[in-house]
């Protein structure tokens, strides 16, 4: 482990410390800083967000198809890649439940500023994962900041893990991309040749200027989309001591 990684990991968990710390001690009013009990509001952003997963992977999947990049080996049983919601869905919570809750918070706790939050926290989840060439720094650092707008501009917990659990599920466990060069069971086995500038080769797609542009689609997406919605006094709303 390399020392920028390591750093980055022991200041996330310092971080995600003063943040459990500061919900333990308010933890009467843990429900509403992240609005993490569902309703139907909360359900509709959830589905949303996976539904604009699975149109970007849509649309990756096409190109590369289009280009021949990538070839459909066999299809399995899509009732195995069904299988695997729950395993999907409960990485994506436990991801998004650390950067975008406990070192968010932490983050806040310290500095009071949603913005450097938001910057500083996608950056810690890009240097977390297995950011190795310069691409994919940036494209884990914009899908840091896709998760914490989606955080932020939806003012849930739920749009993010929406956002987190349908990219990871279309690009994996439907169309047989790798995740962070993870190949698991899907319902598309893939051989992928051609450009890495469109599949991110053996890495995956989101280490490609391809995965990159459509992140920026997302991004902007959540922008535009929501720029109307009535803001919410309890979300995020730090108590001094």
């Amino acid at each position: 482990m390399d020392f920028i990684k390591l750093f980055t990991l022991l200041g996330s968990l310092f971080l995600s410390v003063v943040g459990l710390v500061y919900i333990l001690k308010n933890y009467l009013q843990f429900s509403q800083l992240i609005q993490v009990i569902p309703n139907k509001s909360k359900t509709i952003d959830f589905i949303f967000m996976v539904f604009l997963s699975g149109i970007s992977f849509i649309i990756i999947f096409s190109i590369n198809k289009t280009f021949d990049n990538i070839t459909v080996v066999s299809v399995n049983n899509i009732f195995n890649s069904l299988l695997k919601i729950p395993e999907e869905f409960i990485i994506a919570f436990g991801e998004e439940f650390f950067i975008r809750v406990l070192v968010f918070i932490g983050l806040l706790k310290l500095y009071d500023n949603k913005w450097v939050a938001l910057v500083i926290s996608s950056l810690i989840f890009s240097l977390l994962h297995n950011s190795e060439s310069g691409l994919s720094i940036i494209s884990f650092f914009v899908a840091g900041i896709m998760y914490g707008m989606a955080f932020l501009r939806f003012e849930n917990i739920w749009a993010p893990v929406g956002l987190h659990f349908g990219w990871n599920y279309f690009q994996g466990t439907i169309f047989g991309f790798p995740i962070s060069g993870n190949v698991g069971v899907s319902y598309f086995v893939l051989e992928i040749t051609g450009s890495n500038i469109l599949n991110g080769g053996d890495a995956g797609p989101e280490i490609s200027i391809l995965g990159l542009i459509l992140r920026f689609f997302i991004l902007a997406f959540i922008l535009f989309f929501n720029r109307n919605r009535n803001k919410n006094p309890n979300f995020l709303n730090i108590i001094s001591d």
